[in-house]
């Protein structure tokens, strides 16, 4: 059962086509429990919306995106934002929704999204004496990879791959400006860091790896991801590629092991 809210002129067809994309998610698992969609017609209206929302909570995000998911309220919420939706190619926005649906069945529970740093991340930061601050980011983008990954997992598993593929391969790239903000990182903290955010897109992409027809523009992608950074830091970025590999939907246990990898990663830079 799901409830829509809408802020702003929303058109009523492309409102009904977003709602059926989720509903086919929804459907699929036979889905019972209460979700909300959040429909904006602005980014400003959106942007408003979570600060008053994530304010309350005390959370900070890194990024609004056309489609988005939370559970803080204790249910799963999803977020469209129409000014953005439209700058997208049909194929690739229908992915993301259903994208957002997946996380609305899989982590539409507050327990998928406050997390402890696990003792062995948090030991590592103490030793490299990082701020608190820079802590809750990497585990937020250890997290979010983890989730991302499990999502496409899910809807590859359940027939959703003609969907995915179009908006992950849309995602798994690096622009100039992204290969600039690399490029000024001067310390091998800010760039583990780095990693593990683009990473999000990377373990969003590997479940797809097992679908044959997709395979090879997947590794391909993830490759060219790869091979445009550092090479200093390739073996660290397989490392956790083969690691979320690996994974089976089960969130906890695998942000716990990707956070280990990732303190291993930060030791093994720092002892140079």
């Amino acid at each position: 059962m799901f409830k829509v809210f809408e802020y702003g002129s929303i058109d009523k067809k492309l409102r009904d086509e977003i709602l059926r994309y989720i509903s086919k998610v929804l459907e699929r698992e036979k889905y019972s429990s209460y979700v909300e969609i959040h429909i904006f017609e602005k980014l400003s209206e959106l942007d408003a919306f979570l600060s008053l929302e994530y304010r309350e909570f005390n959370i900070h995000i890194s990024g609004v995106y056309f489609a988005m998911h939370d559970a803080y309220r204790g249910w799963p919420r999803i977020y469209i934002c129409i000014e953005l939706l439209k700058n997208l190619p049909r194929d690739v926005w229908i992915g993301g929704v259903i994208h957002e649906a997946g996380h609305a069945v899989l982590h539409g529970s507050p327990i998928y999204y406050y997390y402890s740093i696990p003792d062995k991340l948090l030991e590592t930061f103490k030793k490299l004496n990082i701020e608190t601050e820079r802590q809750l980011n990497i585990l937020y983008h250890i997290s979010v990879a983890v989730k991302d990954y499990e999502v496409t997992k899910y809807l590859v598993e359940n027939g959703f791959s003609d969907y995915q593929y179009p908006f992950i391969i849309y995602n798994l790239k690096i622009d100039e400006v992204e290969l600039k903000l690399w490029r000024l990182l001067t310390n091998y903290i800010s760039r583990i860091e780095y990693i593990l955010r683009i990473m999000k897109g990377i373990a969003a992409a590997i479940p797809l790896e097992n679908v044959y027809e997709y395979r090879d523009d997947i590794d391909s992608a993830i490759n060219k991801i790869v091979y445009t950074l550092d090479m200093k830091y390739e073996k660290y970025i397989y490392k956790l590629i083969n690691l979320l590999k690996t994974f089976e939907i089960d969130t906890r246990k695998n942000i716990y092991n990707l956070s280990d990898s990732a303190a291993d990663i930060l030791a093994q830079l720092n002892r140079g």
